[in-house]
């Protein structure tokens, strides 16, 4: 089985560190972040920092920022971490040559 996560409008990404033998040195240790698990974190500082720096271009608009997400995924050697919209997941039972045959035909419509 594989899952194949999209994320709508995202706005930002970070991928690496910690892994899962240094997590517990993240900011959000002891909130519920655990390894090899999936979150979604309410109240994001990352997310308030980003509209911040936004804030001073001239269209800002406080509502575009409103409905944005922190999102994490921990894996063993990396963790990745998103502000996004939301986000969609479906389970492939096909190989992952076929999987990513048809990510491409959808990045391609």
């Amino acid at each position: 089985m594989i899952g194949l996560v999209e994320f709508d409008r995202c706005e930002c990404t970070k991928m690496g560190t910690p892994n899962d033998e240094v997590l517990h040195g993240h900011p959000l240790d002891g909130r519920g972040l655990r390894i090899y698990g999936a979150f979604s974190v309410a109240n994001s500082c990352w997310v308030k920092e980003l509209e911040a720096i936004n804030s001073v271009h001239s269209q800002y608009s406080p509502d575009a920022w409103k409905g944005l997400k922190h999102f994490m995924l921990c894996f063993h050697d990396s963790t990745f971490e998103c502000v996004a919209q939301g986000l969609k997941v479906e389970k492939w039972k096909a190989s992952l040559p076929a999987m990513l045959a048809e990510v491409c035909r959808r990045l391609n419509q």
